[in-house]
């Protein structure tokens, strides 16, 4: 259950307004409570669980959605695959970070990840390219779990929180 409230948790902020018009506001409205409902949560700023309790199919799949679309350019464990992500390539570029809480992942609410996941950077002058057409939401939701997994207990308490504030 809580993977599926997990699941719906995300697909509400990916439903939130946005620059170009966005979902309806009772639309996200209604998700929201239905996902208060689902994880047993009455107080409506609360969206996201603060403590982890991941569905062990889930993080499987996520791994393995990690390792055959994601590992070749964020490494194998999500441990990046350059010694220092933060300095720029010979065209000027940044590496992919690591995704497995060492660097800055963390710090980005759950929509920001999902939209990253779903347009890339590419937008933002990065070149990681979308995943939008190729993965699907519950795909990605599966991911973004398996990383927090990885995640120290502080990174991602910090994370939840960011999330709740959405």
């Amino acid at each position: 259950m809580r993977s599926t409230a997990v699941a719906l948790g995300l697909t509400v902020l990916l439903a939130l307004p946005n620059a170009d018009g966005g979902a309806h506001a009772t639309e996200v409205e209604r998700a929201l409570q239905q996902l208060r409902e689902l994880i047993g949560v009455s107080d409506e700023s609360t969206t996201w669980p603060a403590t982890r309790s991941y569905d062990p199919g889930v993080l499987t799949a996520g791994e393995k959605l990690f390792r055959r679309n994601c590992a070749v350019c964020h490494g194998w464990n999500a441990e990046g695959t350059v010694a220092d992500w933060q300095q720029r390539d010979a065209a000027g570029n940044y590496p992919p970070p690591p995704l497995n809480g060492t660097a800055h992942t963390w710090h980005h609410p759950t929509s920001v990840l999902l939209r990253i996941v779903k347009e890339g950077t590419r937008p933002l002058g990065g070149s990681m390219p979308p995943f939008g057409d190729k993965l699907t939401d519950a795909q990605i939701v599966s991911i973004i779990q398996w990383l927090t997994s990885l995640w120290p207990e502080d990174n991602y308490a910090m994370w939840a929180e960011r999330s709740q504030r959405e």
